[in-house]
């Protein structure tokens, strides 16, 4: 990856006005699908240039009552997917067998070659009509066409559909007012937003024996809003509470796929859900350097239509977001964070959460009402620790020591209503250390990380392995001017 950016600040019409160049290049080897299983993936392949141009301009008038922040973004991507190969490897990379059907990963042979056109504009605009009082615009426009072919896809009528452009637009308009009251102690926040999603896109559709192409279009509008308030009881203790309708339009690799591990859904549906948070914060400094603070917020949320990705039935099928009619999660998150002596600093952080599917059972409870949204970790919590002291070396030099525990209790990999080790993700706990020196005043810093140093079998949320013990090494040097 590469980029250059060029810009002017402070200028009669300008704040900052910049512009920025890049390009950047990616190789994936994939290994699987979204499951992993006894047949490895020995050629299917991933590549990817993307060519983006990034506009940013600030600008306030009116003594910074009135300001402006407008983010433009143009980018064109082109890819290649490789899935053709009749041979069969093992997971020593040797070809063990033939398979007449030339494919790994995919349903049907690939050589896919496409491009990704998008541009985005995010646009805000506030005016203060007093310090504690402020009125907020918001824009936010994405629009993106995917288009391609496939030398190997299979035609109707001598049409490839990937040569038909599918389009998806999303917008977001929002309207937010922003006080504050009692001398600052009370903060409130109200707000508005506008959803509106277009898509259409081409595919094959097969009715009785005939498979011919259909093109599906899809539009819709939603409309959300809330409110937050933030109530300072002392200066280090506060409460807060908020209420949202919040939506989710679907995003292009959710409707589209990624056309390797992740197939269409074009019939996906925006999320909707009703979310309450309550929390409460306190800190308590003994001196300058050593504090102590706990943050703990409770959740609920009521989901229709909840986004979710599902892996395929097989081992090495694609996996496709789908839709689940109705979802139920509530839980509580706790952040503590204690300062014993100057530059040491450990944190601790612990969620609970019961994430089940909602709606009504029936009367055998066949439909899974109640039972754990797969994919989704009930506990997990944190712990680091961090010391920051000066080198024996050299008391201009800065050392930092760290270190990160992470645990993930057992959780669901598909629904299930009876228990199945092999459905199950088990217990996960991983431990990472590291150190890093600075030289001041060089611009040269060298860090070292050890990742899961206990070499413990730790797993995504598909139960796909994660690397074992590993090592890292990074040498950075700052560029200033003298």
């Amino acid at each position: 990856m590469a980029s250059a950016t060029i810009g002017l600040v402070n200028t009669p019409w300008a704040d900052k006005l910049t512009y920025t160049a890049a390009y950047n290049q990616r190789f994936d080897e994939i290994q699987h699908g979204a499951r992993i299983g006894n047949r490895a993936v020995g050629e299917a392949e991933v590549r990817r240039n993307s060519f983006i141009h990034n506009l940013r301009y600030q600008k306030a008038w009116f003594d910074q009552r009135l300001k402006l922040d407008y983010f433009g973004s143009y980018s064109r991507a082109e890819e290649a997917v490789r899935d053709s190969t009749t041979n069969v490897y093992d997971w020593f990379g040797e070809v063990v067998a033939f398979d007449s059907q030339g494919k790994e990963v995919l349903g049907l042979p690939s050589l896919r070659e496409g491009t990704t056109t998008s541009q985005v504009h995010r646009l805000n605009l506030s005016y203060a009509f007093s310090p504690a009082h402020t009125l907020k615009v918001s824009s936010f426009l994405s629009d993106q066409e995917v288009v391609g072919n496939d030398p190997l896809a299979p035609r109707i009528n001598e049409v490839d559909p990937n040569t038909i452009p599918s389009f998806l637009t999303r917008s977001i308009s929002g309207l937010s007012y922003e006080a504050k009251w009692f001398d600052q102690r009370l903060e409130t926040i109200l707000f508005g937003k506008y959803y509106y999603y277009e898509q259409s896109t081409a595919d094959f559709r097969t009715g009785g024996t005939a498979t011919q192409i259909f093109e599906y279009a899809a539009d819709g509008n939603e409309t959300g809003y809330g409110a937050a308030f933030k109530f300072s009881i002392q200066e280090d203790l506060f409460v807060r509470a908020s209420y949202e309708r919040a939506i989710r339009i679907p995003t292009k690799d959710e409707v589209f796929g990624n056309f390797i591990t992740i197939e269409p859904n074009f019939f996906l549906e925006p999320e909707k859900s009703q979310n309450l948070n309550l929390g409460a914060y306190y800190r308590h400094n003994f001196n300058a350097e050593c504090y102590i603070s706990l943050d703990a917020s409770w959740f609920l949320r009521d989901q229709t239509d909840l986004i979710r990705l599902m892996a395929g039935r097989n081992e090495n099928d694609p996996a496709q977001f789908v839709n689940e009619e109705a979802a139920e999660a509530s839980g509580i998150e706790l952040t503590l964070k204690i300062a014993p002596l100057r530059g040491l600093e450990f944190t601790g952080s612990y969620t609970l959460q019961d994430v089940v599917k909602g709606g009504e059972a029936n009367a055998t409870n066949t439909n899974g009402v109640g039972n754990p949204i797969p994919n989704i970790p009930s506990t997990f919590y944190n712990l680091s620790g961090r010391y920051e002291f000066q080198s024996p070396f050299s008391k201009k030099d800065d050392i930092s020591i760290f270190s990160y525990y992470t645990y993930v209790d057992e959780f669901d990999l598909i629904f299930q209503t009876t228990r199945n080790e092999q459905n199950i993700i088990p217990t996960q706990r991983q431990l990472d250390f590291g150190l890093t020196y600075n030289i001041v005043g060089s611009g040269l810093t060298f860090s070292f990380q050890t990742s899961n140093l206990l070499n413990a079998e730790v797993y995504d949320n598909y139960r796909i392995p994660k690397p074992g013990r590993n090592f890292s090494f990074k040498v950075r040097y700052l560029l200033r001017n003298t």
